[in-house]
C-alpha cells in the first residue's frame, strides 16, 4: 500500500527498523532473517505457479486459474521489487549503516504501491469467484466465463494503478490519504471475510447432506474432499494474518493511539503484510490437487530430461 501500507521509502523504513534495533537487538536480528527469506519464497513459488498455468492448456482454459495467474504475477513482482527493499533496509539498520542509498523515487514508490494493492485485490476477486462457485454452483460456468475473469483482472489492476496516484499529488492532504486507505483496506477485508463465512456455511450444509446420502447408499462412513473451500480458508487466514496487524498499527499511527508501541511494531506489521505474497503460492500448491498434479508432472518431465 502507499504510505500507510508498506512504506516503500528507504529512509522511512530505515528509521523505523532503527526504532526496533534500539528497542531490542534480538528483534532486529529476527526481522533481518525473516525479511531475507520472503523474496525467495515469493519469486520461487509464484514463478512455478505461472509456469504450470501457462504451460498446460487444460489449466489456462479454466477462468479461476487465470485469476490465480494474475495473483502470481503481482506476488512475483512484489518478490522482485518490494520485499528485497524491505529486507535491505532491515539488514542495513542491523549492521549500523544508513539506508539513504536505497531511497526510492516517486516512480518506484508508485510501482510498489500498485503491486501491493493488486495482490490484495486479486485475493478479493479470487474469494468472490469461490463464493459464486459455491452459492451459484449450477450457474457458475455461465456466470464466470473466461471473458469475465479477464475483465475482473483488468479492473483489479486498474484500481490498483489509480489508488496510489493520490499520494503523488503534492497538495493532497496526507491525513485524508491515510484515512481513505484504512477505509479501503477494511472494506476489502470485510468482503473477503463475509464471502468466506457464507462459503463455509453453505459448503458445510452441502457436505453434511452429501455425507448423509452417501451413508444411506454405502451403509458406512464417507469422507468428502472440499479442498476448494479449504483453500479459501487458508488464503483468507493468510490475508487476516498479513493485513490486520498493519491495519491496526496504521490506525494507531493515524490517530496517535499508542504511537510509540505502534512505531516499534510497524516494521513487523509491514513484514507480515509482505508475507502474504510468499504464502499465496505455497497455499495454492498445497491445497489444489489439479495444479499440484500438473506441477509434479512438470518436475518429473524436467528430471527425466
Amino acid at each position: 500500500m502507499a504510505n500507510t501500507a508498506p512504506s516503500l521509502d528507504g529512509d522511512t523504513l530505515g528509521s523505523r527498523w532503527q526504532n526496533v534495533r534500539e528497542f531490542s537487538f534480538l528483534l532486529s536480528v529476527i526481522g533481518a532473517v525473516f525479511t531475507t527469506i520472503l523474496p525467495i519464497l515469493s519469486i520461487g513459488g509464484s514463478s512455478l505457479l505461472l509456469i504450470v498455468i501457462t504451460k498446460y492448456s487444460q489449466l489456462r482454459r479454466v477462468p479461476s486459474n487465470l485469476l490465480l495467474a494474475s495473483l502470481a504475477v503481482a506476488d512475483l513482482l512484489i518478490g522482485l521489487l518490494v520485499q528485497p527493499l524491505h529486507g535491505v533496509a532491515c539488514v542495513c539498520t542491523l549492521i549500523g549503516k544508513k539506508c539513504s542509498s536505497i531511497s526510492l523515487s516517486n516512480v518506484h514508490f508508485y510501482v510498489g504501491s500498485l503491486l501491493t494493492y493488486s495482490s490484495c485485490l486479486n485475493i478479493a476477486v479470487i474469494t468472490i469467484d469461490r463464493y459464486i462457485c459455491i452459492v451459484e454452483s449450477l450457474r457458475y460456468h455461465a456466470i464466470m466465463t473466461k471473458a469475465r475473469a479477464i475483465q475482473a483482472i483488468i479492473i483489479s489492476w486498474a484500481i490498483s494503478a489509480v489508488l496510489p496516484a493520490t499520494r503523488l499529488i503534492p497538495s493532497y492532504p496526507l491525513t485524508l490519504i491515510k484515512v481513505s486507505q484504512i477505509i479501503l483496506m477494511s472494506a476489502v477485508l470485510s468482503v473477503i471475510i463475509f464471502c468466506y463465512i457464507k462459503i463455509s456455511s453453505i459448503s458445510w450444509r452441502h457436505k453434511k447432506n452429501i455425507c448423509c446420502q452417501m451413508q444411506v447408499v454405502t451403509r458406512g462412513p464417507v469422507r468428502q474432499d472440499f479442498k476448494s473451500v479449504n483453500t479459501v480458508f487458508l488464503v483468507v487466514g493468510a490475508v487476516i494474518l498479513s493485513y490486520v496487524p498493519l491495519l491496526a498499527v496504521q490506525v494507531c499511527l493515524t490517530f496517535n493511539v499508542m504511537k510509540y508501541q505502534a512505531k516499534i511494531l510497524h516494521p513487523f506489521a509491514v513484514t507480515f503484510y509482505l508475507l502474504n505474497s510468499s504464502l499465496n503460492p505455497l497455499i495454492i500448491f498445497f491445497r489444489s490437487r489439479k495444479i499440484h498434479r500438473y506441477l509434479s508432472r512438470l518436475l518429473k518431465r524436467d528430471a527425466e530430461t
